[in-house]
């Protein structure tokens, strides 16, 4: 309360202030009239203009001055008291009530969510910087609201995207199992073992879309120290996206080590190194070669990733917008056969999530995607070979997370 006061404190001066002026202004001009008028002070001047005004006698006039001012004194210096003191009162009120003027544009200002700085008289600064707290918590407030609804309908939309990729596979294999010539038991029993695999895969990602939609999953809150095997991550991918490479006449080569351990989310890899691999099996033409290549770089603790399909020529400003949301490279095609443009930002902010990183470049009639990915050694943490470069939310997720 006492710091509320001294806040105010100016302001209360300024108000006593506008009083003491206008009482002084009152009495001024009732002394005055007193002087002027009831001591004769200006009662030639009045004299004067009865005798001009109606046409009389000075004596006339003197007589008629008398007999109103001088004997209704009283009544004049009531009436003058009271007219001053209603013009007193009326002058105060209007300075008071411009001040709740300003304070309350001020709030409309809150209202109509004017990105501007409020100002107020300086004497109304505790007022103004409290409006501007208001403000600027408002503004941040919806800013977070959005922010959120964002990255939840970004969220969904991922999902969404990642759905097709086992649905893809389910539907390839059924088809192969459906073909007029008939399969050996053993490439049935295969088929069908992954036709179920991926059937759990797709159960999982329907429930994690629910969870997501409830709580807002983020990518980042993921669990990136898992160990596990890259090549052995990649291979299932390609046996995955099998039937999609048959379908589009296009072969895939893997060269790489016998084994590459790392840590990471196998959840989250499979899905971006799964987008990689399906944007190039998209674009590639058919009857040609998809190449991977793992350089594992044991000094350097990393691990390169190289992915090159033939393409048809494409510029900078190309290239650039490549892991633009949404953007795809030729939009002529067909959502079915041309992807939704959300394959590769998910498959970079992934990759940045476990501390790695991507690029993209044309060279020699090929779009190739190098990829660079931490490997971890035993016995250190993640978290210390790891140079994080998401956003200040991420961060604050995953910290959060764990």
């Amino acid at each position: 309360m006492k710091k509320d006061s001294r806040e105010y404190r100016s302001f209360e001066k300024k108000l006593f202030m506008i009083l003491v002026r206008n009482l002084m202004i009152a009495f001024l001009v009732i002394f005055l009239l007193y002087r002027m008028i009831w001591r004769r002070r200006g009662g030639d001047v009045i004299v004067q203009l009865l005798c001009q005004i109606l046409h009389i006698s000075e004596y006339e006039a003197v007589r008629r001055y008398s007999l109103i001012f001088r004997n209704y004194e009283p009544l004049f210096f009531i009436f003058s008291i009271s007219l001053a003191f209603f013009t007193l009162l009326m002058v105060t009120l209007h300075a008071y009530l411009r001040y709740f003027e300003q304070i309350n544009q001020g709030i409309n200002a809150l209202l109509l969510e004017d990105s501007g700085k409020i100002s107020l008289p300086p004497e109304l600064s505790s007022v103004e910087s409290k409006l501007n707290t208001v403000r600027m918590t408002l503004a941040k407030r919806k800013h977070d609201i959005e922010t959120q609804n964002q990255r939840k309908d970004d969220l969904i939309l991922y999902l969404a995207h990642d759905i097709r990729t086992p649905l893809t596979s389910v539907i390839g294999y059924l088809d192969l199992l459906a073909q007029t010539q008939p399969l050996s038991e053993a490439d049935q029993k295969k088929y069908l073992s992954i036709i179920r695999e991926k059937a759990y895969r797709l159960g999982d990602l329907v429930e994690e879309f629910f969870q997501i939609t409830k709580a807002g999953y983020s990518p980042a809150e993921a669990d990136t120290h898992v160990r596990m095997d890259l090549i052995l991550l990649l291979q299932q991918i390609r046996d995955e996206l099998y039937p999609l490479f048959k379908e589009r006449s296009v072969s895939l080569k893997l060269l790489a080590p016998d084994a590459l351990p790392v840590y990471g989310s196998p959840v989250l890899l499979m899905r971006a190194f799964s987008n990689l691999m399906k944007n190039a099996a998209s674009y590639a033409p058919a009857n040609t070669i998809v190449s991977l290549t793992v350089t594992p770089n044991q000094e350097e603790g990393k691990a390169g990733i190289l992915i090159k399909n033939q393409a048809d020529y494409m510029d900078e400003d190309e290239i650039s917008r490549l892991f633009e949301k949404m953007y795809r490279r030729d939009p002529s095609r067909s959502s079915k056969t041309g992807g939704s443009g959300l394959g590769l930002p998910i498959a970079k902010e992934i990759l940045e999530i476990h501390g790695g990183t991507i690029r993209a470049y044309y060279k020699a009639g090929e779009l190739c995607f190098m990829m660079i990915l931490p490997l971890m050694k035993e016995g250190r943490s993640l978290a210390k070979q790891i140079a994080f470069r998401n956003t200040s939310k991420i961060q604050k997720n995953t910290k959060t997370r764990h």
